[in-house]
């Protein structure tokens, strides 16, 4: 039987850092998902960084690139920027 380990990581890890994962995994540049999600590059750049949120348009124009559903982005975002919150607090 296989223990089940609980991750909790040091500081709020921003969805963009997954996201620049996949983009390695898949070789493709900010610029090229910036042209695929006909989103700008400086936002795409930016919500890789951390420094702006997903919009809901966003992360459903990475669903088919990275086969990971919208909303598993929006909610990823979304705690994220209430764990940022917290550690400020």
């Amino acid at each position: 039987m296989r223990e089940q380990v609980e991750f909790e990581p040091s500081r709020p890890v921003a969805p963009g850092e997954s996201i620049v994962d996949a983009l390695q995994y898949l070789e493709m540049s900010p610029e090229i998902l910036a042209q695929e999600t006909h989103e700008p590059v400086d936002y795409v750049q930016a919500v890789l960084k951390g420094k702006a949120p997903i919009t809901l348009q966003f992360a459903q124009r990475l669903e088919p690139i990275l086969k990971v559903p919208a909303d598993f982005w929006l909610r990823y975002d979304k705690q994220y920027r209430r764990l940022q919150q917290e550690a400020v607090e």
